[in-house]
C-alpha cells in the first residue's frame, strides 16, 4: 500500500518559494543556473527542506565552485563528488538529496 503524500505535498506547497517568471525564462541564465533550480525543486524540497533561508542559501551557493573542473557538470547530480583543492584527501561533497 502506498503512503498518502497529500499532507506532505500540501506542506511543500505552503512553503514554496515562487520564482519570478523572468528567472525561469531569462536566456541569460546558464545551464548551471537551471540545474541549481532543478536540484532545489526536485531533490531538496521533496525531503521537506522548506526553510526559506536554507533554500535561498542553496540558490546562492555555487556548488560547482567546490568541485574539480571535470566534475562541474555533475555538481547538482544526486551523488557524492570530490572536492576541489585544497581539500583533504578522501573528502567529498555529499549528494544534495
Amino acid at each position: 500500500m502506498h503512503k498518502d503524500l497529500t499532507p506532505t505535498l500540501a506542506k511543500m506547497n505552503q512553503h514554496r518559494i515562487t520564482y519570478p517568471p523572468e528567472y525561469q525564462m531569462n536566456p541569460s541564465h546558464t545551464p548551471l543556473d537551471k540545474a541549481r533550480f532543478n536540484m532545489i525543486e526536485q531533490q531538496i524540497r521533496p525531503w521537506e527542506v522548506l526553510d526559506p533561508q536554507v533554500l535561498a542559501l542553496l540558490e546562492e551557493m555555487k556548488r560547482e565552485d567546490f568541485v574539480p573542473a571535470a566534475h562541474k557538470a555533475l555538481a547538482f547530480a544526486d551523488m557524492a563528488l570530490p572536492l576541489n583543492h585544497p581539500a583533504v584527501e578522501g573528502q567529498c561533497m555529499l549528494r544534495p538529496g
